[in-house]
């Protein structure tokens, strides 16, 4: 047989997880009511976590998870925890989520359980958050898995709805301009 088997098999695992991610979407709260803290002055705001995954050199398998809490607004280190990780899923774009946020929520969920009064009241994620085809970046995914408000803070601009790395050069550059007048 040919390999449309295989085919067919990719096919219906990518739309699992498109589906997955637009019920994800749909329990992403992105008002501000619903923080233990003030969004827009961040008075109350203690502890801000940062989480990531990094990998081996010249190795897409063999990764390195990693949790921050900071104390806010000093910046002090109040938690950190690396741990190995293996990525059981090969990346697809789009789908970052369905590779690393099993690894990252273990994390989460380990200092949720030992150590309650340190668990971040934010947690910024190295990927997208709602600006994603489906709305549900991982940070969507970790935010709402792991019950906490995550910001999506990619290195990468995802090209969503026409947006452009130059067309956002120049909104800033405006924003930058109007400010100064």
């Amino acid at each position: 047989e040919g390999g449309g088997g295989l085919f067919e098999a990719e096919r219906k695992l990518v739309e699992g997880w498109e589906r997955e991610q637009r019920e994800i979407a749909e329990r992403v709260v992105c008002d501000d009511s619903q923080l233990g803290f003030d969004g827009r002055t961040c008075e109350g705001l203690k502890r801000v976590g940062g989480v990531d995954i990094s990998f081996v050199k010249d190795n897409a398998e063999e990764a390195c998870a990693t949790l921050v809490v900071l104390e806010f607004p000093s910046m002090k280190v109040l938690h950190e925890v690396s741990r190995p990780a293996r990525m059981k899923v090969p990346y697809v774009p789009g789908f970052l989520a369905f590779r690393e946020c099993a690894d990252l929520l273990d994390i989460l969920q380990d200092l949720k359980r030992e150590r309650p009064d340190l668990y971040p009241q934010v947690v910024m994620v190295d990927g997208s958050g709602v600006l994603h085809h489906r709305n549900c970046g991982l940070a969507c995914h970790l935010g709402v898995l792991g019950d906490v408000p995550a910001l999506g803070v990619a290195k990468n601009l995802l090209a969503v709805d026409g947006l452009t790395k130059a067309g956002v050069m120049e909104e800033w550059a405006c924003l930058d301009a109007a400010a100064a007048a």
